[in-house]
């Protein structure tokens, strides 16, 4: 558990972080970022909205895009939000169903993806602070299995982008976008995130 505050020992201020096997960590490295994002972004199947994990994509263009947006509000003399939020325990609230139907219809092959799943469910876990390692453990059970991609786990950041693509398109689908028409070329900007 590490401080997110200098000093601040409260509980709900310490930010989990697991410390997961090299092997283990390497290999969702190599099959989740380093091939399943590539062969999305492929095929297209990242929506332009989407930043996070992905090649060519740095934070300065989520601010440079966010800086044209409330510009083309103003300039239209339309209302707008910003809805600016932490994903703090985002990795933890990820459903293994939801990764697991996601990997496979962007082609990644079944037994990775429940090799990988599959550890997190039933790892054993031990609390280490500044005091040491606990002599006791909880683990995941087969009747109860872990759910989540932990984070330090160095798959995760590439599976949550994988969920929120699929809400991002879900919310094309339904027409909650908006767009932009450019005043130069009139080319036309659907954005739903």
């Amino acid at each position: 558990m590490l401080l997110k505050e200098l000093g601040n020992l409260n509980i709900d201020k310490l930010c989990v972080i697991l410390l997961i096997e090299a092997d283990y960590n390497w290999l969702a490295k190599l099959l989740v970022n380093r091939r399943l994002i590539p062969h999305a972004e492929e095929l297209g199947l990242i929506p332009d909205e989407e930043f996070s994990s992905r090649t060519d994509h740095r934070a300065i263009k989520v601010a440079v895009c966010q800086c044209f947006f409330w510009d083309r509000l103003r300039q239209l003399r339309r209302p707008g939000g910003l809805g600016s939020f932490d994903a703090a325990q985002c990795y933890d609230k990820i459903v293994h169903l939801f990764c697991l139907l996601g990997a496979q219809s962007w082609g990644m092959p079944l037994p990775a993806i429940v090799m990988l799943l599959l550890t997190i469910q039933l790892m054993t876990f031990f609390l280490r602070t500044g005091y040491g390692v606990s002599d006791c453990s909880y683990d995941g059970t087969w009747s109860n299995p872990f759910q989540g991609v932990c984070q330090g786990n160095g798959g995760s950041p590439s599976f949550w982008l994988m969920c929120c693509s699929f809400l991002v398109q879900y919310l094309h689908q339904v027409g909650h976008i908006i767009r932009f028409i450019s005043a130069i070329s009139g080319a036309i900007l659907s954005l739903a995130a």
